[in-house]
């Protein structure tokens, strides 16, 4: 006598066989097969084809880039001194286009016969295209720019001279601001010489003062600020783009396969209770309720 709950081969009626499983697969082999490579063929025909089409190549492309150590204007200096590194560049390479007189003679050809308007329009969809980007880690106090191009010569020259632009801008700039700074606070320091104010308060602002010069007087002989010495290293450089366009066709079609195989189980778990008059039943009671 077979036990209570046990099919004719004395297995639960409820197990699932490997047999059960590879007949799901085949009686939907058609939507497992079909989803994922449609899914990765719209894929590729955006990443390879339609970028192409608004300018990013989809060919393969080098990325130039550069992280170089910004240390920041100390706390109590800042509104004495009124340049912050990072927005000084941030702002360079924001309006690059405005600072491209170093790069007309890589064009020679293309700039032939333009005005000072057209070249600026010129170098700057030139510099858009090769997709400029830039951004500064408070955490490591390092700020890092890269920029990609079919040409990987062309890549590496454009990104060094854009830094060595930006860089040689902050420098000039702070130390005007420095200079500045500093000419304040003698003219401060002797009118205190002359006045002889000895009151408590006028003397805790003469040793701010005296604190703020000697400050000044070390960034000023700091050759390297704000930057650190590896600051004018030579750029890396490396392949990109065409390979990483390649595994993300993959991870879709991947991803397409499992949610396929998911959909088919869904479907032939529909199938079976549209199959079960007593599912079906509870299914018309639930709706009822």
């Amino acid at each position: 006598m077979e036990s209570e709950g046990l099919g004719h081969e004395g297995k639960p009626e409820d197990e699932v066989s490997l047999v059960d499983l590879l007949a799901v697969l085949l009686r939907y082999r058609k939507i497992i097969l079909i989803l994922p490579a449609a899914a990765a063929a719209l894929a590729g025909l955006y990443l390879f084809v339609v970028q192409g089409l608004v300018g990013k190549s989809p060919s393969a492309t080098y990325l130039a880039s550069h992280s170089a150590p910004v240390s920041p204007i100390p706390g109590e200096l800042q509104a004495t001194i009124g340049v912050d590194p990072v927005q000084t560049l941030n702002a360079y390479f924001v309006s690059v286009p405005v600072h491209a007189a170093a790069f007309p003679k890589h064009f020679p050809e293309a700039l032939a016969g333009m005005d000072e308007i057209e070249t600026t329009t010129y170098l700057k969809n030139e510099l858009v295209a090769k997709r400029i980007k830039y951004a500064y880690d408070p955490a490591i106090r390092r700020y890092s720019l890269s920029l990609s191009d079919a040409d990987g010569t062309k890549a590496g020259r454009y990104l060094e001279e854009l830094w060595n632009g930006a860089a040689g801008l902050v420098k000039e700039r702070l130390r005007d601001a420095v200079d500045s700074a500093l000419a304040r606070t003698e003219a401060e320091l002797t009118l205190f010489e002359t006045t002889r104010v000895l009151d408590r308060t006028s003397l805790e602002a003469k040793t701010k003062l005296v604190y703020s010069r000697e400050r000044l007087r070390a960034l000023k002989g700091d050759a390297d600020f704000p930057f650190g010495p590896d600051a004018y290293l030579a750029v890396s450089l490396e392949k990109d783009d065409a390979s990483g366009r390649g595994k993300t066709v993959a991870l879709v079609y991947f991803a397409s396969l499992f949610l396929a195989i998911l959909l088919a189980f869904i479907l032939n778990a529909i199938r079976g209770i549209r199959r079960d008059p007593a599912a079906m039943e509870k299914l018309r009671e639930a709706l009822r309720s």
